[in-house]
C-alpha cells in the first residue's frame, strides 16, 4: 500500500492537512473541524453549517411575531361549530348505500 497523504504531528500534537484534501473538503481557517475518534481512527469533519441555540431562538421568535394573534378569536367556538357541520355534511354526502 502507497500512502500518499502522510503527515506527523508537531510537539503540541497539531497536524497539517495536506492541501489537496483541504481543497476538496472546503476547508478553510475559518471551517471549525469536528474530531472524534472510532476504534485506532482518529476522524476529523469539516462543519459547514452550525446552527446555535441562539439562531434557533430567533428563528423561533421570528415565528412567533409572525403568528401572533392568530388563533386569538373571541368568536372560536362559533367557527368550531361551523367547522363541524361542514365536515358533517361532507361525510354524509360520502356515504354510499350497500
Amino acid at each position: 500500500m502507497k500512502a500518499k497523504n502522510v503527515t506527523s504531528t508537531n510537539a503540541k500534537g497539531q497536524i497539517v492537512i495536506p492541501k489537496d484534501i483541504r481543497d476538496k473538503l472546503g476547508i478553510t481557517p475559518q471551517v471549525p473541524l469536528y474530531v472524534t475518534k472510532k476504534e485506532n481512527t482518529v476522524c476529523i469533519q469539516p462543519i459547514h453549517d452550525v446552527i446555535t441555540e441562539d439562531k434557533n431562538k430567533k428563528e423561533y421568535l421570528a415565528i412567533l411575531d409572525e403568528t401572533h394573534g392568530t388563533w386569538q378569536d373571541e368568536n372560536w367556538g362559533r367557527h368550531r361549530k361551523k367547522r363541524r357541520k361542514i365536515e358533517l355534511e361532507a361525510t354524509e354526502k360520502k356515504k354510499q348505500p350497500w
